[in-house]
């Protein structure tokens, strides 16, 4: 019973709706990320560039520090394991293009983990290495902003992605 209601009235919890709980916090989860990733692509880094290199430099390496805390990490990594039930519902109730479309959903936001990881930390580690008051540590700033920008718009366009895959899901 996919679409049922989330707790079916013949009686307390009797008839959850795994899938679908799964489901609507996945998408809550790619959405929240997707709202981090736009802030950046939009304005944050936008923002950064119109100081000068070596205080936008310093700014950015204080906002990395600050981006590896509870609150964040919870949503992106809680996003991420709420993709294996997500792929092991779809399976079990299998449900032809729902349940492909869950897994694809949930594939998408896994993508954007990936590009994080071989992507943008590798980028956010040589910033923090650099000394923004260097020309080196300028220059690093600068190509950072090219490439960090690039990488937030994929990430913000694969999130978006599994969101609208996984809202499609819930109504074929």
């Amino acid at each position: 019973m996919f679409m049922a209601l989330v707790v079916d009235d013949t009686g307390p919890m009797n008839d959850i709706d795994l899938p679908l709980i799964v489901t609507i916090a996945t998408i809550v989860g790619a959405g929240l990320m997707a709202g981090v990733y736009f802030t950046f692509s939009t304005f944050t880094m936008g923002g950064l560039r119109r100081l000068p290199p070596e205080q936008g430099a310093a700014a950015m390496q204080a906002v990395n520090v600050e981006a590896v805390r509870p609150a964040l990490m919870s949503v992106f990594f809680g996003t991420a394991v709420l993709v294996a039930p997500l792929y092991v519902l779809a399976i079990l109730e299998f449900e032809g293009a729902r349940s492909l479309l869950m897994i694809g959903g949930g594939s998408l936001y896994l993508a954007s983990i990936v590009i994080t990881a071989v992507y943008n930390v590798p980028l956010n580690d040589r910033l923090e290495a650099a000394d923004p008051a260097s020309p080196h540590g300028q220059a690093t700033w600068a190509e950072y902003q090219r490439r960090c920008t690039r990488g937030n718009h994929l990430r913000l366009g694969l999130s978006m992605a599994s969101m609208t895959v996984l809202t499609i899901s819930l109504v074929v």
